[in-house]
């Protein structure tokens, strides 16, 4: 489901270039989070963040339902159940959560490729993506 932007965040160390597919990658990707109250109304879904060591809080979405991370927090959070969500729809409500510097989120955290994406990045994400675009 998500191999292609797998395959560009592994490459992406060695072969900067790929950084300009990553975006549209991302926007288009399908994502598993811990949140309190799934289902439903995702503008109501509380995610799980947590402190890392520097100081910012994580929230944690990972590209498969298989992910270590994912489980150990499954199971150690209580209330926190596992939602499955799509990144046109999620991408946006992550701008009423994340603040640069204060709460960001990572995808596939605690993974070689894993990334962090601040404000900034996921509000250019959207307005390059966010909208429908003619067909040629």
């Amino acid at each position: 489901m998500n191999e292609e932007l797998l395959r560009t965040l592994r490459g992406l160390p060695k072969d900067p270039t790929l950084a300009v597919i990553l975006y549209k990658q991302l926007f288009e990707g399908r994502y598993w989070a811990l949140v309190q109250k799934p289902g439903g109304d995702l503008a109501r879904m509380l995610f799980l963040t947590y402190p890392t060591r520097d100081g910012l809080r994580e929230l944690p979405v990972f590209t498969a339902q298989d992910r270590r991370l994912l489980s150990k927090f499954s199971t150690e959070e209580p209330g926190a159940m596992t939602a499955e969500l799509e990144g046109r729809s999620m991408w946006p409500r992550m701008l009423d959560i994340v603040k640069t510097r204060e709460c960001e989120v990572a995808v596939d955290p605690t993974e070689q490729y894993g990334i962090r994406l601040t404000r900034e990045m996921i509000l250019a994400m959207i307005s390059m993506y966010g909208t429908a675009k003619p067909s040629a």
